[in-house]
Order: C-alpha cells, then structure tokens, then sequence
C-alpha cells in the first residue's frame, strides 16, 4: 500500500506519519489522487477534493486552515464530501431532446433518414412435406455438399463482435417518464419513449419500473450501441400492424423482466414491423428473462437488416430465461444466416407456428449456423412443430421438452416451393422428453420427423440421443419418420440412439435407403427393439 501510496503522490515530499497507519483515510487520499494531505499546508488537499466533490471543496475554502491540518479533521472531511459526492455523481441528467412538434411518429421512428417499408420475412403459412411443382424450379441455387459447410453458401466469419456479459454492473438508470412518457396505460407514448432509447448512453439503464404500462402505436427502436434496458414495466402495443421492437445496433441488452405484450391481434402477420421482438442484423445481443406476448407474428426474430448496405446478420446472440406465448407465428425464430447465436432454458407457450425454429431460406443468400439452444420448453402449438431446424448447419438441442405439438415435437428438413430452402446438417438433439406429440390427425409427422425434398439438397449427420416419447397421437403413422417426397432429396448419417418410447403407435419408418440411418438401444413400452445400423 505505501508504494502505490508514493507511486500516485509524486508531488508529495513528505507525508504526515500519521496517514501511514490509518488504511482509510489513507484508501481515501488514494481515491482523491494526486496528493491530498502534505505535511504543510493543504492546497493540493483543497485541488483534488475540488476536483472530486465540486462544491463542497468551494465550502473548504470557508474553513481554517489551521483546523484542516488536523489530521483528524481532515479525515472525517474528506470521508463526508466523498460519500455524498459519489451520490450525486450517479444522478443522470438527459441531453435536451430535439423538438417532434408536427412530425410525424414514422419519420420519429426512421432506421434511416426515412422510415422504410419492411419486407416479408417469409414465414411459412403452412407446414408439413409439400410436393413441388416442378423439378427444375426446385433445384436449389446453392447446393450443400456433404462437408461441415455447405457448398457455395455465403461464410460468415466467426466470430463477429463482442459478446456481452450478462448482468452487467448495477449503474445510474433513468425512467421514460424523464423524456415526458406517462406509463399509465392509456397515454400513447410512442414519441417519448422513442426519445428515451435514442437519448440514454451506455452506462446509464433505461428503467421501465414494475407496474407501469407504456402504451406506443408504432414500431419503437433500439439503436444506440451498448445501450440497456431493464425493469418490470409493460410496453404495449396498440396497432398491430406497427407493433414491433427493432434492435438494430450492436451490444444491446434488455433485462429484469421487461415485457412486451400485444394488445390484441385480428390475424397472422408476416413483416418485420409485426415481430414481437426484432434484432435486425447485429452483434452481441443479450435478451435476459424478458416475455413477449401475444405477437401479431413471430415473438422474437432474430435475422438479417433490412435497411443497411451491405446486409449484415446477427450474431454472437444470447436469449436466456425469456417467456414467449400466444404468438400469431414462431415463438422465437432464427433466420436470415443469424449464427454462433446461444439460447438458455426459453420457454414457448402457444405458439402459432414452430415453438422455436432456424430456418435458411435460399433467397437470403446463407444459412443459419452454429447456434446452441440448451433446455427450451415448448408448451403447445397451435400449428408447426415444437423445435425446428429446416435449413442451418451446426445446430444443437439439450435437455428438449417439447409437449402437445401440433404436428412434430422436432422436424429436422430442408423444404421445396414456396419455402425453398436450404438442407440441414450437423444437427443434434441431446436428451429430453417428447410428449402427447401430432395431435393435429391432418398433419402426419409422428413425435419425430426428418424430411428431404429439394433435389441436390440434404438432412444429413443428425444425432438424436437419450430421449424420451411419451404419449404420441395414437393414429399417427410413426413416433420417429425418415422420409422424403422422391424429388431427388437425400438423408445420410442419421443416428437415433437410447431412444425410450412410452405409449403411441409404430415405433419408427422410413422410405430412405437403410445404409443412411441407424437405430440402436430402443425400447418400445418396455420392451427391447432390434438394432438397425
């Protein structure tokens, strides 16, 4: 301690004695460097605590000299004015906001310079094998090969932009209600909460306090770079057709229980101004036990800008402990060549298509990848699968519950016209129950369904092991299908292994050759099954 005493006072010739042997007063005079008491006189003294506390070195001045060389004295001074200086330097004044007086909420609200449509962001009406029209239009514009990337698709280098840690470091935090919201469910406060995420810095949180519900009538964005988001508050929205959050910078994170509710919805939509909950091509991401309900299309959607040049992906995303239901699409989807992304213990709950997906459609130009969602909970669909990966590389599942699918509790699958999308490979599914799988008798897929149908495309080296299937739709045709629609698609290296299945109709089918796929160590209602491999 003295030598980083003497190393941060090297005007000090001499110390007091005395300060030597009081460690805080002495972690004081460390704090207020560059030297605070000398051994004459107290001018340095009176500069650094100036420079710290502001004010109350101006009251020192009001002092005796003679009492402030008591080194007593000086102590209990500089132990107040350092308390109560630190309190006020944690006080957050906002920046004058610019005047919005006669403009519009959409031009309030522009990504850029004006507020461009969104396009479709292509989710999938409807589900389940479709026969394509024709073979020519079904040949995809890039083909996977068999390696661990497939052929031709756009690389995304790994990995893009700093992760962010979570729980970051409690700070100075400012309400909405600073940039003139109301928070009381009936005012619109579209513009000031617009205002408040544009004015607040890194450094300060954005504090939606428990208990109040902030109404806005258009897409609200997230667009400063490392800004947070916190609290229990309620932000809802009232139209819509203009109902989504956009997060459109780098390094944004949103926590403490911030939930982002849709008033009421009148159908599916399909744009991004519709997502629950957007990230729009960025980098560092960190959603932490938020909810999104009732979104008028997916809840959370995690994909490509749609504004900037070039178009960027996201990336080095983490979305844990959130609650996603009653959506009018996916609960959470992952899309447009979104990677090296991680889920932790998400839960969907009515979902109106795929509980949790990742999908590559070929229009985007590159596949989803390296994406790691660890113990998702699916509750129910209203239509689609539990979990989902039609189109992606390197994706892994652990720990699954899926329960009351409507159609596949999990659905691996590289999908023709209209989807058209890109195969899947590398995909693997690590313990975990499936229960009351296929309730839809309209949709044939089974507990489990992998499903090949462009040709030149492939499912291929997907591992499902430890399982558990209870309680399939009896009717259904298997608990675990292999199939294809003989358009040219293929499966290859498909391992189904310590598979236990409870309940149900037919244990496993397949129309693919059976060099491609291999069961080993199940059991059927108590009873051992021969292996296939």
């Amino acid at each position: 301690m003295d030598e980083a005493f003497a190393a941060v006072t090297p005007r000090c010739h001499y110390l007091n004695p005395a300060v030597r042997h009081f460690p805080i007063v002495k972690n004081l005079m460390l704090r207020s460097q560059p030297c605070i008491l000398a051994s004459r006189g107290i001018s340095e003294f009176k500069v650094s605590v100036m420079r710290r506390v502001g004010f109350y070195a101006v009251v020192a001045e009001f002092i005796s000299a003679r009492a402030l060389r008591s080194f007593w004295v000086a102590g209990i001074f500089v132990l107040v004015a350092s308390a109560v200086g630190s309190s006020t330097s944690a006080k957050f004044v906002p920046r004058q906001a610019p005047k919005v007086d006669g403009q519009s909420s959409a031009a309030a609200l522009s990504e850029t310079s004006a507020f461009a449509p969104g396009r479709s962001a292509a989710d999938r009406p409807t589900q389940g094998p479709a026969a394509p029209t024709s073979t020519a239009s079904q040949t995809p514009a890039v083909a996977p090969s068999s390696s661990s990337s497939p052929t031709g698709v756009t690389s995304i280098a790994r990995p893009v932009g700093p992760r962010v840690t979570i729980g970051a470091a409690a700070g100075p935090s400012i309400s909405p209600e600073a940039f003139g919201a109301v928070g009381d469910g009936i005012t619109d406060d579209t513009v000031a909460l617009q205002r408040a995420l544009d004015e607040v810095r890194p450094g300060v949180t954005l504090l939606f306090p428990a208990g109040k519900v902030y109404r806005h009538s258009d897409v609200l964005i997230a667009r400063v770079a490392g800004e947070h988001l916190s609290g229990a508050g309620v932000l809802l929205a009232t139209n819509e057709a203009r109902s989504s959050f956009w997060i459109t910078a780098n390094n944004v994170t949103i926590d403490g229980g911030l939930t982002f509710k849709m008033a009421a919805t009148t159908k599916r939509w399909d744009a991004y101004e519709q997502m629950g909950v957007r990230l729009a091509g960025v980098s560092g991401t960190v959603l932490k036990g938020i909810s999104v309900q009732g979104s008028a299309a997916a809840g959370i959607y995690v994909g490509q800008s749609c504004c900037a040049s070039p178009m960027t992906t996201s990336s080095n995303f983490l979305i844990q402990d959130v609650q996603v239901s009653n959506t009018r699409a996916d609960g959470i989807q992952m899309t447009g060549g979104s990677h090296d992304g991680t889920l932790v213990r998400p839960t969907v709950t009515a979902s109106g298509d795929d509980g949790i997906s990742v999908v590559s459609y070929q229009a985007d130009g590159v596949i989803c990848n390296h994406i790691t969602i660890t113990s998702p909970t699916v509750n129910g669909t209203l239509w689609g699968r539990g979990l989902s990966v039609v189109g992606g590389n390197y994706v892994s599942y652990t720990n699954v519950n899926v329960s009351g699918s409507n159609a596949a509790a999990l659905y691996f699958a590289d999908e023709g016209a209209p989807y058209n999308t890109y195969g899947s490979s590398n995909v693997s599914v690590t313990g975990g129950t499936l229960t009351n799988s296929n309730v839809n008798s309209g949709v044939e897929h089974g507990a489990v369904m992998l499903y090949t149908a462009l040709p030149g495309l492939a499912v291929q080296n997907v591992s499902v092991r430890g399982i558990t299937i209870r309680n399939t739709r009896a009717s259904a045709p298997w608990q675990i299908g292999v199939m294809g629609d003989g358009s040219g698609g293929s499966v290859g290296g498909i391992s189904f292994a310590d598979v236990t299945i409870q309940g149900g109709g037919t244990p496993f089918a397949s129309d693919q050759p059976a060099a491609d796929y291999a069961t080993t160590g199940w059991t059927f209602n108590g009873a051992s099954l021969a292996d296939r491999s």
